[in-house]
């Protein structure tokens, strides 16, 4: 920033337009040992979004135990869900710790923002939020009361005035979040709980971005046909939370997947997904789509070919310019192939 430019950031004029806690944790947030910082007004707000996401978690669980404040219990009825995030908050725990003491900051804030937004907030609450009426619902609020707990101590020393706030509602009566003593990792590493939530995670993204990709809405309940092989057993299990997460209709477990009319993808596991599309969508009007995708991405790969072609453009253009066309030729021809083998699932 300078002064002569006129690019400076005011503080105050921050502190009022998205709260001291969000200036705090964006400057926080990109304090890298040896690196200069890049203050934005967008990185303010982003931090801001990111106070707005931990206040609307931190109600929801509060209005599910309403005046309870129950713990976790200790028989082992711990659901997968509720092992994979006390083992993820363990983790983050000690990825912060570990952080400080090399006075990276910065890292262990980016460890805890990740957390609490896509683990504890974009995953758990949800698979929480199927179970708190039934008879395993005390466990799943313990575990939300126990994980949001440590998720305060961790983000006070960074945002401590929300923290506070919500510290007091919380536990009321108690002493300032400020005394409380800093969240101690436990020994609850769960290797077998991490691997069968990645696997199930991957299945729930691999099935929204087929919905993105035919122009499904995400809210439209769709019926799938799954192939998990040597995983049958364990999303058999997880089907519920999968329909509830991927908005799907009937799921159906096949020893294999495939055909025409339907859309199909395969995850990194090897688990195979296929959506019947003549029951969602009009198959000539999808086919009619995807032949005009790839008509305008064909029309991308060649206008970047050609520019690549040109001699005197490679030589004589930025470095930069001429590697931003390379990246859009890969993108283009990685669509086409994606593209046209949507086409051909859906048959002629």
């Amino acid at each position: 920033m300078s002064k002569s430019l006129g690019n400076v950031i005011d503080p105050i004029d921050m502190v009022e337009k998205y709260g001291a806690d969000a200036l705090r944790f964006s400057l926080m947030f990109q304090a890298t040992p040896g690196n200069d910082m890049n203050a934005s007004e967008e990185r303010i707000q982003g931090a801001r979004n990111f106070a707005n996401k931990l206040w609307n978690a931190a109600r929801f669980v509060l209005m599910a135990i309403d005046e309870e404040r129950p713990e976790i219990p200790g028989d082992g009825s711990l659901a997968l869900e509720d092992r994979w995030i006390l083992f993820r908050l363990d983790e983050t725990i000690g990825q912060i710790d570990g952080a400080v003491e090399r006075y990276n900051v910065a890292g262990g804030m980016k460890d805890l923002h990740s957390f609490i937004w896509t683990e504890y907030c974009d995953w758990y609450i949800e698979l929480a939020k199927l179970r708190l009426d039934g008879a395993d619902g005390p466990v799943a609020k313990g575990v939300l009361v126990h994980v949001l707990d440590r998720i305060l101590r961790a983000l006070h020393p960074a945002m401590p005035f929300i923290t506070e706030e919500l510290w007091s509602r919380l536990h009321p009566g108690v002493d300032s979040i400020m005394v409380a003593a800093w969240p101690v990792a436990e020994d609850r590493r769960d290797p077998e709980a991490e691997a069968v939530m990645a696997r199930f995670q991957d299945l729930v993204a691999s099935l929204r971005r087929l919905k993105v990709e035919h122009g499904i809405p995400q809210g439209q309940r769709i019926p799938v046909a799954i192939a998990a092989h040597s995983y049958r057993d364990e999303i058999e299990e997880l089907s519920g939370s999968l329909a509830a997460l991927a908005k799907l209709g009937t799921v159906t477990f096949t020893d294999s997947v495939g055909g025409t009319g339907g859309a199909r993808v395969i995850t990194g596991a090897g688990i195979e997904a296929s959506v019947d599309l003549g029951e969602v969508v009009d198959l000539d009007v999808e086919r009619a789509r995807l032949a005009k995708r790839i008509e305008e991405t064909n029309t991308e790969a060649q206008r970047a070919e050609k520019k690549l072609a040109n001699q005197d453009f490679v030589t004589k253009a930025p470095e930069d310019v001429v590697e931003k066309e390379r990246t859009k030729l890969a993108e283009a021809r990685d669509a086409l192939e994606k593209l046209e083998a949507q086409l051909r699932a859906l048959g002629s």
